[in-house]
């Protein structure tokens, strides 16, 4: 049964810490879902710097739900379902969310109003641009037009801005921020865009393209509010190295000529950035996306160690550094027997040479079955790229199994472990759905990786691709 929207109400209090002596924005969450059933939603930060919480909150079986969070002011990604909004949060928030899940639109009302909407017309209006304001369409243009080009859109964005007449002035700040770092990451991006994807392979910008750090402070720790800052930071490899050491752009991959690109960028930014947060930031990001494709995953690991002062990332780094170099993980995981649908026996160790995004499933696994459209979605979108999209199917007899790919029309490669419940135990799995990311080495990058629906997920795949 569906209905049409839901209604979330969240005000903002502010509760004293008693044992540290400081105040602690606290976000009571509560709210009635009218649509399709759900059990929880969730709410997690848009920050790449660190692993933060993402919360989960339960759903009564009369559809309420009530919460009380500890929230920095910030932008927060709100998932319902398999529908993704993102919306800024702050102290004293008094903001009612209306959802309509049969078309996903979101309404608001109450303090913070003002600043949604004016988000979802921006998310509209980067929908609009996608298509013109994306790397493959600036690799066609010349410097001239690619400028003139993109400058119009920023200023589509300043203009949206301006005319959304807002009056929170931290607000309006950080949407500046976030109009100027998009620009200086497509700057930064523009010259090895050129020589990667046309013939032009040794292209270099004129001396009057714009500087992109003389437009952006990469040492001003006020941009950590921005999301993509460590974005830009983080993948953007080309840029920060070609003055360093020697590069190869002969193809359509960068590569670094005698020496380990993945370490010698962590080992840049590490080194040059000198403010502790955003370095610690940078490098976490850095790490997180490529530990698994160093050539030694142990020196790049050693240097990582040498520049993080974060206690918190270290600890997780140390988890992905283990997972990536112990036998429990990668070598059970890309030896494991599997059969495709025609019984013929393989393991993922045939995909090496592929980028490959695992999506663990069950026909029993509802939130498993509502991925699908998102998962067939990534599977048409990245078609011709150098990644395989596979589902692996968990426990299901071969009929339940057929039935289930038919019945969703499921794209990708699939296969199966057949009934072996021992599956992922031996990875150190409880449940799914889960999805898995392997670098085309064969290494695990992440044994939890973000879902199809979740809008992260394919800025991590492109990341991936172009690495």
């Amino acid at each position: 049964m569906r209905f049409r929207y839901f209604k979330m109400v969240l005000f903002s209090t502010w509760l004293l810490a008693c044992n540290k002596g400081k105040s602690v924005e606290s976000i009571i969450l509560t709210g009635e879902i009218s649509g399709e059933v759900i059990y929880t939603i969730y709410l997690e930060k848009n920050f790449y710097g660190e692993k933060l919480p993402k919360y989960s909150i339960p759903v009564s079986k009369n559809a309420v739900f009530a919460d009380t969070l500890d929230l920095s002011l910030g932008y927060y990604g709100l998932t319902v379902g398999s529908n993704n909004y993102t919306i800024f949060i702050e102290p004293n928030s008094d903001l009612k969310l209306n959802i309509d899940l049969s078309n996903d639109s979101i309404s608001f009302e109450g303090r913070g109003k003002k600043e949604n909407d004016y988000l979802q017309h921006k998310s509209r209006l980067r929908n609009k641009t996608f298509y013109v304001d994306y790397y493959k369409y600036f690799a066609t243009l010349g410097e001239n037009e690619f400028l003139k080009t993109h400058d119009s859109i920023r200023s589509l964005y300043l203009d949206l801005l301006n005319q959304s007449k807002l009056h929170n002035k931290k607000f309006v700040e950080l949407e500046t921020k976030s109009i100027l770092v998009d620009r200086v990451y497509n700057l930064m991006q523009y010259e090895i865009t050129i020589r990667l994807l046309s013939k032009q392979k040794g292209f270099t910008v004129s001396a009057s393209f714009p500087n992109s750090e003389e437009l952006l402070d990469i040492n001003d720790d006020s941009f950590l509010e921005i999301p993509f800052f460590t974005v830009l930071l983080g993948n953007n490899m080309y840029y920060f190295l070609k003055d360093k050491v020697e590069l190869d752009t002969s193809s359509d991959k960068l590569r670094c000529v005698d020496c380990d690109l993945f370490t010698e960028y962590l080992i840049e930014m590490g080194s040059s950035i000198k403010n502790e947060n955003i370095r610690n930031a940078t490098i976490f990001f850095i790490a997180e996306l490529t530990l698994g494709k160093a050539e030694s995953i142990n020196n790049f690991y050693s240097a990582y160690k040498l520049y993080n002062t974060s206690t918190k990332n270290e600890k997780y780094i140390a988890s992905l550094y283990k997972n990536l170099t112990s036998k429990r993980g990668r070598d059970f995981l890309m030896n494991a027997p599997l059969k495709d649908k025609n019984d013929v026996p393989l393991t993922l160790i045939d995909f090496k040479g592929k980028n490959l995004y695992l999506d663990f499933w069950s026909a029993s696994c509802s939130p498993c079955i509502k991925e699908f459209p998102h998962f067939n979605e990534l599977s048409q979108e990245f078609k011709g790229q150098n990644i395989e999209f596979i589902g692996i199917n968990i426990m299901d007899t071969k009929e339940q199994w057929f039935k289930t790919i038919d019945k969703n029309d499921l794209q990708g490669v699939q296969l199966a472990v057949g009934s072996s419940s021992k599956f992922l135990d031996s990875l150190g799995v409880n449940g799914i759905p889960r999805y898995m990311l392997v670098d085309d080495m064969g290494n695990v990058l992440n044994f939890n990786a973000k879902r199809p629906s979740d809008i992260e997920i394919r800025k991590k795949l492109y990341s991936l691709i172009e690495n």
